[in-house]
């Protein structure tokens, strides 16, 4: 996901986008936490606001048609998730991208993620802080997801609502990582303005009012209609992670993954992939087992432009007991050129608890 929004914010900034907006929003729910320690600081859920600025896109390129004009921009968020003495009150800068789903009429259905460093965190320790098993490091990656919709109350304002998910961890690079884990709602506001107003017709009664959203061309490259491309990708990644018995040590394992795939798109945005993984797992030197394992994955692509979000799931062929019956790898892939793409994924064990962060590059055959 990170290569995805670093790739658009490029995107953005090399082009003259005029379209612009504010945003705020505030944030409530509960939390989904897996340890034990932290429950009587979580049960009363959390609260959170943010503030964004954002470009919305006209039209100008050909892809953006076919995604119904989304819109990119930067973030600030700053949460109240429990005990400000024991987990601190996260704050975080991110990146965020807004898709459209339904037609854009006055009421448009949103998919929004979002992805970015938080900061601000009381990390554990064992003597000053020894109940905050969620958090081992005082930043750590911060992701938003979240479906909603959003309403045009008149021309420059838009109500904006959604149910959302937000993690905040660090990966594993250091234990303990159970991680905070949101479930929730927002709500807020949008105000449209369009940067060539005040550039050409400034003033409390400019004598022209310029657009400020874009018109909307319904416009399909034909070309896309019949997208059926195939694709075999090797993919080498690499990554550091912590056992939790050498928590608040500097005592750090050495993590590969290396993967054979066959990408089938049915549809120029989505295509279905299947694959082999090998791994190399130093953690497991710490546990006398193998470090050395084989896996398999299907998973489920998402192209944008150059760019892709990647789901996988998968389970293995040869593995410990203790690395579980299944893993998932979210991910975000960036293609350099049409030969060469950058990958950053999260793979995870036993479930949904993070393995290590898989940093790597590949090669489409």
């Amino acid at each position: 996901m990170f290569v995805v929004l670093a790739s658009f914010a490029f995107k953005v900034k090399a082009q003259p986008l005029n379209y612009r907006f504010v945003e705020v929003k505030g944030h409530t729910g509960i939390h989904m936490y897996s340890g034990d320690d932290l429950n009587p600081f979580l049960e009363k859920g959390y609260g959170a606001y943010e503030f964004r600025f954002g470009w919305q896109m006209d039209g100008s390129k050909g892809w953006e048609h076919n995604y119904r004009y989304p819109s990119f921009g930067l973030g600030w968020y700053s949460g109240f998730v429990g005990s400000p003495t024991v987990i601190g009150n996260p704050n975080a800068f991110f990146g965020f991208a807004s898709f459209p789903l339904s037609k854009l009429k006055r009421h448009v259905w949103i998919s929004e993620a979002g992805l970015g460093l938080a900061y601000n965190l009381r990390k554990y320790d064992p003597v000053k802080n020894p109940l905050n098993d969620a958090i081992g490091t005082s930043l750590a990656l911060y992701y938003n997801y979240s479906f909603g919709g959003r309403f045009a109350i008149n021309r420059e304002m838009d109500l904006l609502y959604a149910v959302d998910v937000t993690h905040i961890s660090n990966g594993r690079m250091a234990q303990p990582n159970h991680g905070l884990n949101m479930v929730g709602v927002n709500l807020g506001m949008r105000y449209h303005f369009n940067k060539l107003q005040r550039k050409n017709n400034p003033g409390h009664k400019p004598d022209k009012l310029w657009d400020v959203r874009p018109s909307y061309d319904k416009q399909l490259d034909e070309n896309l209609r019949d997208y059926k491309e195939s694709n075999f990708l090797i993919h080498l990644a690499g990554g550091f992670s912590q056992n939790l018995k050498d928590k608040n040590t500097n005592v750090k394992y050495f993590d590969a993954t290396s993967m054979v795939e066959f990408q089938k798109f049915f549809h120029f945005k989505h295509a279905a992939v299947v694959g082999l993984d090998f791994f190399y797992d130093g953690n497991m030197l710490g546990f006398d087992e193998d470090p050395y394992e084989v896996g398999y994955h299907v998973g489920y692509d998402y192209k944008i432009w150059r760019c892709t979000i990647r789901m996988q799931v998968g389970s293995y062929i040869y593995a410990p007991d203790m690395k579980g019956a299944f893993f998932m790898r979210p991910a975000g892939k960036y293609d350099i050129n049409d030969r060469w793409f950058a990958q950053l994924g999260l793979k995870t064990r036993a479930g949904i608890a993070a393995d290590w962060l898989e940093w790597g590059i590949g090669v489409r055959l």
